[in-house]
């Protein structure tokens, strides 16, 4: 299975629990004037963004299967502003091991 498989799965998940979630396409280059690429959208943001029920902040950043000590410097970075500023942040590589950690964090 790959990446974009589980996003699928977790946004299956996310709205089973009536969590208000969508996945978050901001990354990417295009090509501009004279060969030099540009990018747009911040660096490393989650794969998935969502509120809960409560309004709390949620980042999932989606992995495949078995890479989930794949994450960039930017994904680090990103993972810690959210978490220093209340949200929550979810680094998963199956919709089974998502649903776990929501379970935990709404416990």
């Amino acid at each position: 299975m790959n990446e974009t498989a589980v996003v699928k799965q977790c946004l299956q998940v996310l709205s089973y629990l009536h969590i208000y979630a969508w996945r978050n396409n901001t990354q990417g280059t295009y090509l501009k004037a004279k060969n030099a690429y540009m990018f747009h959208g911040k660096r490393g943001v989650a794969d998935i963004i969502g509120l809960f029920p409560n309004g709390r902040f949620l980042a999932v950043e989606v992995k495949a299967p078995n890479k989930l000590n794949g994450q960039s410097e930017s994904q680090k970075e990103f993972e810690t502003e959210i978490i220093k500023n209340g949200g929550v942040y979810l680094l998963v590589d199956s919709a089974e091991l998502l649903q776990q950690k929501i379970n935990e964090v709404t416990k």
